[in-house]
């Protein structure tokens, strides 16, 4: 992996994208097409020229899956014990 994807999107794109989300910067339909826009440009930028490995993509389905795991058990507690 040579490019600086994983970077541009976990310290640039996502924070970037909440912290707009919780200050209500993203109310407006262009400010929300302005932020889509830059962050798809953010990660078109970061993307490396030969393409992603194989491993490095697995890496970040697991990452996802465990998140999506972890926003699903704190939203409801009782969704591991059922």
């Amino acid at each position: 992996m040579r490019g600086p994807l994983l970077a541009v999107l976990l310290l640039l794109v996502a924070p970037g994208l909440f912290f707009a989300f919780r200050l209500g910067l993203l109310r407006n339909r262009w400010t929300r097409w302005t932020a889509a826009v830059v962050a798809v440009a953010a990660l078109a930028w970061s993307l490396p020229a030969a393409g992603v490995d194989y491993l490095y993509l697995k890496r970040i389905n697991l990452f996802l899956c465990a998140a999506a795991a972890t926003l699903a058990l704190l939203r409801n507690p009782r969704l591991a014990w059922v």
